[in-house]
């Protein structure tokens, strides 16, 4: 079974500074959390898992295909499950 989320050798660089370097995660469902000092990473790792920002190299996968081909499909998941409207 593929895992619900994952990134694959990512790296990120912004002219020399290296954001990300190699960064591979695998995710299940479930609740995780980011945690680092600042400049770590975190939310460049965010926005590349959400694809608002493009890695220099590497891949995220939801059920096993590239984020980037499943375009509507895979906001739609995003916005249903990350990002919940929690009302009062």
């Amino acid at each position: 079974m593929d895992r619900y989320l994952e990134v694959k050798h990512v790296t990120k660089k912004y002219g020399l500074l290296m954001a990300l370097n190699d960064v591979s995660i695998k995710f299940d469902k479930g609740v995780y959390g980011l945690l680092g000092q600042n400049g770590a990473g975190k939310s460049t790792l965010i926005k590349i898992i959400s694809g608002t920002l493009s890695s220099d190299e590497g891949e995220v996968l939801y059920q096993g295909q590239k984020i980037g081909e499943l375009k509507e499909e895979y906001r739609e998941v995003l916005i249903e499950n990350f990002f919940k409207i929690v009302k009062h």
